[in-house]
C-alpha cells in the first residue's frame, strides 16, 4: 500500500477530479468507500472491486442496499448480511457453504431460528452461535449444556444468555471470570463470585454490587483490581476513601488533550520541553497553532501526528511528505496545495 495515496485518499480536501483518478485504485477501496463526497460513479466503480470490506462500509454508510450488490464472493456476500436488510434467503445459503457459515454466526445482522439451530449442530460454530443477539432462549439453554467448554463459556458471557441460565452456570467454577464481566449477570449471582480471585478484577468495576463486596475487594493488594475499584463510582464512601492515591494521577497529555485548552496554554507547554508524550498530544491538539506544532517535531510520533494537522505549516508538511513515517498523514493534510496533491497523483499512479 502506497502511503502517500493512502493518505491522499483520506484527505478530506482532494479535489474531485483526483477523486476521480484514485478510485480506480484497487488498493484504496475501503479508504475511498468512507469518504462523504462520493458520487453514483464513484460507488459503482467501488461496487465493481467486489470487495468485501468496501461493500461492508458502503453498506454500513447507506451508500448501497443489499440488493445493489452482485456478487459470487463468498466473502462479499458475508458482508451483505451484516446489513438489517438482508434477504434471508441469502443467509440459509450461506448456512450451507462449507466455509461461509464458519463466519456467519460473528457478522449476520439477522438469523432465523431455524439458521441458528441448525449452526448450533455444527461444533465448529457453535460458541460463535452462543454469542448471537438473537439467540432463542430454549437454544441458550441447550448450548449451556453443551460438552464444549468453549461453547459453555460463549453462553457465560453473552449478555443475550437469560438470567436464569446465567444462574445455573455459576455453578461451574472455571465460569467465574466470563460470568463476572457479563452485565446481564444478575447482582447476587456477581456478588457470590468474589471467592474466585479470577472474577474479581472484574467484579470491581460492576456497579451493583452489594457495599459488604466492595469492602471485601478494597483488601485486595493487586494494583490492577484497585484501580478498577477506586474509578468505580458505585464503591461506599468509605470505601473509595481507603483507596486514596489509587488512581493514577493526571498526566500532561490528559490535561493537554482537554478541548478547551487554549492555544496560548499548548504554546507554553511546547516551549517548556515537556515529555514525548506531552508534545505528542499538543501534536493532536485541534487548537495548536503552526509554531506551536514546529516545536514538537522533534518526536518522531508527535512528528507523525503533526503531519496531519491542519495548522502545521505547508512548507513543513511537504516537507514531511518525504519520510516514509509522515508521508500518510502529511499527504492525508487538507491543508496540503492541490498543486501538490496532483504532482504526488502524477508520480505514484
Amino acid at each position: 500500500m502506497n502511503a502517500v495515496l493512502e493518505g491522499l485518499a483520506s484527505n478530506p480536501a482532494l479535489p474531485a477530479h483526483l477523486l476521480d483518478r484514485l478510485v480506480t485504485v484497487p488498493s484504496l477501496g475501503w479508504t475511498l468507500s468512507t469518504r462523504p463526497d462520493l458520487r453514483a460513479d464513484h460507488v459503482r466503480a467501488l461496487l465493481a472491486l467486489d470487495d468485501a470490506s468496501v461493500v461492508a462500509e458502503l453498506l454500513s454508510q447507506g451508500r448501497v442496499s443489499p440488493s445493489d450488490v452482485h456478487s459470487s464472493n463468498p466473502d462479499v456476500l458475508l458482508a451483505v448480511t451484516t446489513h438489517p436488510d438482508c434477504d434471508p434467503a441469502l443467509v440459509r445459503s450461506l448456512a450451507m457453504h462449507p466455509t461461509a457459515r464458519l463466519r456467519l454466526p460473528a457478522v449476520a445482522w439477522s438469523l432465523p431460528p431455524d439458521v441458528l439451530e441448525f449452526l448450533a449442530g455444527d461444533p465448529s460454530v457453535a460458541a460463535e452461535v452462543a454469542l448471537h443477539h438473537a439467540l432463542p432462549p430454549s437454544l441458550a439453554d441447550s448450548l449451556s449444556r453443551h460438552p464444549s467448554f468453549e461453547v459453555r463459556e460463549a453462553v457465560a458471557s453473552s449478555p443475550h444468555t437469560p438470567a436464569a441460565v446465567l444462574t445455573r452456570l455459576s455453578a461451574e467454577d472455571a465460569l467465574a471470570r466470563s460470568l463476572a464481566r457479563n452485565p446481564a449477570t444478575p447482582a447476587a449471582v456477581a456478588a457470590g463470585l468474589v471467592r474466585h480471585h479470577a472474577a474479581r478484577f472484574f467484579l470491581a468495576s460492576r456497579p451493583d454490587l452489594p457495599p459488604e463486596v466492595y469492602e471485601q475487594l478494597a483488601s485486595e493488594i493487586e494494583p490492577g483490581i484497585l484501580r478498577e475499584l477506586a474509578a468505580n463510582t458505585a464503591v461506599p464512601a468509605e470505601v473509595a476513601r481507603s483507596l486514596a492515591g489509587t488512581r493514577a494521577p493526571r498526566t500532561p497529555p490528559q490535561v493537554v488533550l482537554d478541548p478547551s485548552c487554549p492555544p496560548e496554554s499548548l504554546h507554553r507547554m511546547a516551549l517548556q520541553a515537556g515529555t514525548p508524550e506531552t508534545c505528542r498530544a499538543i501534536a493532536r491538539h485541534p487548537a495548536a497553532r503552526g509554531e506551536t506544532l514546529v516545536l514538537c517535531l522533534e518526536d518522531a510520533q508527535a512528528r507523525h501526528f503533526a503531519a496531519g494537522h491542519p495548522n502545521l505549516p505547508v512548507e513543513k508538511i511537504v516537507e514531511l511528505l518525504g519520510s516514509e513515517f509522515t508521508a500518510g498523514p502529511a499527504a492525508s493534510n487538507p491543508s496540503l496545495p492541490v498543486a501538490v496533491m496532483e504532482e504526488l497523483v502524477r508520480t505514484t499512479t
